[in-house]
């Protein structure tokens, strides 16, 4: 019995995945108790401002997430071949690029302020500003958070991120309390967005003393923008499958019934979020393996199986128990959206191995998948369009567009393993 858990401790994926999800479970708790709070000290009409202005967030994201995609595959195959010359010299260009699109987002956040703040129906339209801040710190961290996972430095990944969350966390309440409202809750993601991308150069530190050789910078630079594009587009799809529906609910209902289907969004995202780090620790696993021509579809088949024993565990007990799990987290002023939580469950679990699915491919450079989810998101938008009736009608429009999404992918797995 000893030896079989050695053996298992031993296995990488494992083993890293262990280590971020211990992290990743205490900086989920950090947000979600964020998120309680929020919703208690705010009430549904201000949470659901701040739920829909989280959601530009995530939007905001998608270069960020594409480009630690793009850093941990890169990262991962130069670390295979030895050639850490050429990670220095992308953190370089990468970094330089970011400073110069952060700051033009944020400015883009500024003058849009007003119409961004109709779209919504929300009256402080200053509170962009503060997302035009975030954004430009959240682009600056994300190449050295790709580096991290492509040298497979979880631990450290795990203590920053859980640095951010209580930062995060302690001055938002404090912020809030005193009276600042939905821009304390802002100002503390700000704060929470600077310090994880000080702290990020520590364990990069080495990188200080490579000397990067002449090569073909040209050519080099291709091969990134080459993977980064499509790599940017599949992110940009999935993001969108997990955040447009807020956004539209929050222009087509009520404040009120926006503030419940933000609660159940956020609750139900525990199983996405509990499932994530074994897709990042998968990443760049799968990613030196195939670099190295070693067998990296035994490494996704064990993610699949450890994804789908998380995932399946807590959609159950949503289904099952779904006004506990909203009165856990919110409290009894949202038990009236306790009737979404099975189906938005059934959801998140389908997005969940649409996601490991999609970051297997790009593990693999296997980038024409792009168009399956950018697609997909596009068709969500469109039926919501159209049926948004009810919030269940929401969801479902959402199930169907993730089923499909993941029939297709699974199709194109099948074919390649043929």
């Amino acid at each position: 019995m000893q030896k079989s858990i050695r053996k298992l401790l031993k296995n990488r994926l494992i083993s890293g995945s262990m280590v971020l999800f211990i992290g990743g479970t205490v900086a989920s708790f950090g947000n979600y108790l964020f998120h309680l709070l929020m919703g208690r000290f705010l009430g549904p009409e201000d949470y659901a401002v701040l739920a829909s202005l989280t959601s530009f967030l995530y939007l905001g994201g998608v270069p960020s997430i594409a480009i630690v995609l793009t850093s941990a595959r890169f990262a991962s195959s130069y670390k295979a071949k030895n050639e850490l010359d050429k990670v220095k010299f992308f953190l370089l260009k990468v970094s330089q690029i970011f400073y110069l699109v952060g700051f033009l987002v944020f400015i883009i956040f500024v003058v849009a302020q007003k119409n961004l703040a109709h779209f919504l129906k929300i009256e402080e339209s200053s509170l962009f500003a503060f997302l035009g801040g975030i954004f430009f710190f959240v682009l600056l961290t994300a190449a050295n958070n790709g580096l991290l996972q492509g040298f497979q430095k979880f631990l450290f990944l795990s203590i920053n991120s859980v640095l951010g969350v209580l930062f995060k966390l302690g001055l938002g309440v404090v912020l809030v309390l005193k009276g600042f409202g939905v821009g304390g809750a802002l100002m503390a993601f700000l704060v929470a967005s600077f310090l994880p991308y000080v702290f990020s150069f520590y364990p990069l530190r080495f990188l200080f003393f490579v000397e990067v050789k002449k090569f073909e910078e040209k050519a080099f630079l291709k091969r990134v923008f080459s993977f980064a594009a499509p790599t940017f587009v599949s992110v940009l799809g999935l993001v969108l499958l997990y955040t447009m529906d807020v956004v539209l609910v929050k222009h087509f209902f009520s404040e009120f019934e926006a503030g419940l289907y933000s609660a159940v969004s956020v609750a139900g995202k525990v199983i996405l979020f509990a499932s994530s780090p074994i897709i990042s620790v998968m990443f760049p696993l799968v990613s030196e393996s195939y670099t190295k021509k070693e067998d990296f579809k035994r490494l996704f088949s064990l993610a699949l199986l450890l994804i789908l024993a998380i995932s399946l565990s807590i959609a159950l007990v949503y289904f099952f128990f779904p006004r506990f799990v909203i009165w856990f987290f919110f409290g009894k002023q949202f038990l009236g959206a306790s009737y979404l939580l099975g189906s938005f469950a059934i959801f998140i679990f389908l997005y969940t191995f649409c996601s490991a699915f999609v970051n297997f491919f790009l593990s693999i450079q296997k980038t024409k998948i792009a168009f399956l989810p950018i697609a997909s998101s596009i068709l969500q938008v469109v039926l919501i369009c159209f049926f948004h009736s009810t919030l269940s009608s929401v969801i479902f429009v959402s199930i169907f567009v993730s089923f499909l999404l993941l029939i297709g992918l699974g199709v194109f797995y099948l074919k390649m393993v043929k």
